[in-house]
């Protein structure tokens, strides 16, 4: 890398899968370049199947992880890891995405993702692009990983025609990548014509507390904010609110899963596709995503 602090953060890189969170998987540099004097991209790959688990610790005890969705349905995606940094100082950017090179429906995405990026959302889905993102999601079985990404850009531009049901789809074929759940549940919030609501957003979240966090930050935000106005409904309705669809296991549920979403988000960063956190390596273990009640109690 041709920087001494650069080559110790990638020696200290870990890929965890999520399926095994006591093993590693290999990591492959595939590219790097620097875009600045203290900026640059690594694209690297990595060797295993499934979600994995990206950290990385700084000398002074600082770690730098990310949410590797992965596609079983696909080749070994590529990803893109861009950093910043003072002369002398740790990381002040962080951010992973797809890479522009990956093959097939995937690239398309990556390309899709940074023109929405660039310029948002409606200005990014031309009527290609929108295409495009409907061909994913009908494509699914075969990428849920493209798919995910079509469904997000998708619901940014409100083009609620062209998601049709498939993030209902995507959510209940994939049920270990939650972020189809949160973004299903998403599109019933905004297309909710009243103050209500429907008995599936609700049964969505309550799909979403018993796996991981969602591997895409922006359903990361979308998941938080949901939590937080479903409980806020709930603490206070409106008068002709009969309670319907929240029992106790229910409201239990949702109590969870915000709690969980409030102690990832005191370290989450947002800026790219993948979900990130920043903080203190004694903090951030990968278990922070999981579902499991020794991270709540932590």
């Amino acid at each position: 890398f041709q920087s001494e602090y650069l080559s110790s953060l990638w020696h200290s890189a870990r890929a965890i899968p999520l399926r095994a969170l006591q093993t590693t998987s290999p990591i492959r540099i595939e590219a790097f370049e620097w875009v600045g004097q203290e900026a640059g991209r690594v694209t690297i790959s990595v060797m295993g199947e499934g979600a994995h688990w990206l950290q990385l610790d700084d000398s002074v005890g600082k770690r730098f992880a990310a949410l590797l969705p992965g596609d079983l349905y696909s080749p070994t995606p590529l990803y893109v890891v861009e950093f910043a940094r003072q002369h002398g100082e740790s990381l002040r950017q962080f951010s992973v995405n797809l890479a522009f090179n990956n093959h097939g429906t995937l690239g398309l995405m990556a390309r899709l993702w940074q023109k929405y990026q660039d310029v948002g959302a409606r200005e990014a889905v031309s009527q290609l692009d929108a295409n495009a993102s409907e061909h994913a999601l009908q494509d699914k079985l075969n990428g849920p990983l493209a798919a995910t990404i079509g469904a997000l850009v998708l619901l940014r531009a409100r083009r609620f025609e062209q998601l049709h049901n498939w993030t209902g789809n995507l959510a209940s074929n994939f049920p270990d990548r939650t972020d189809g759940a949160v973004l299903r549940a998403e599109q019933l919030r905004q297309m909710r014509s009243d103050a209500m609501y429907p008995e599936e957003f609700i049964q969505r979240l309550v799909a979403a507390a018993s796996g991981p966090l969602p591997q895409l930050a922006e359903a990361f935000g979308y998941a938080l904010d949901q939590t937080r106005e479903i409980l806020r409904f709930i603490a206070n309705p409106p008068p002709e609110y009969d309670g319907r669809f929240i029992t106790g296991e229910v409201l239990q549920a949702l109590q969870t899963l915000q709690t969980r979403f409030e102690i990832a988000s005191r370290y989450f960063q947002s800026g790219g596709l993948c979900t990130t956190f920043v903080g203190p390596a004694t903090e951030i273990q990968p278990e922070i995503v999981m579902a499991k009640r020794s991270v709540l109690n932590g």
